[in-house]
């Protein structure tokens, strides 16, 4: 996943990238991934980490065109057990200001739909 910032005015930002399902407290969620099987069915999320409130080194100031990046192993955490085309689109959320008070980004944003194919 890459988030890149488009911007003018430098943000403080909530660098966390990791995959949060979605019934932990708010303020843990992170990016959540809505997954479709080729039936149609959203995927369960499998993991029960909670990765908790954003701590200080979290956050993080992003310049026009600066990003951040985290790779994940999508196979861990939802089970791919029929063979054809999955739909996948990530949401970044963050609701959570710096713990310090600095004011930060907060809101949503949908990544794109890419799709994969799960061969027998």
């Amino acid at each position: 996943m890459v988030l890149r910032y488009q911007g003018v005015e430098p943000i403080l930002v909530n660098r966390r990238l990791g995959l949060t399902p979605l019934y932990l407290p708010e303020c843990a969620n992170s990016v959540n991934l809505s997954i479709t099987d080729p039936l149609g069915n959203i995927l369960n999320y499998s993991s029960r980490i909670n990765i908790g409130c954003p701590k200080p080194e979290d956050f993080v100031i992003l310049n026009n065109g600066d990003e951040i990046s985290s790779t994940q192993r999508i196979d861990e955490d939802f089970h791919f057990d029929k063979a054809g085309i999955y739909t996948i689109q990530a949401t970044y959320n963050n609701v959570s200001n710096h713990p310090d008070g600095k004011e930060a980004w907060k809101g949503t944003i949908d990544s794109n739909i890419i799709t994969i194919e799960i061969t027998p």
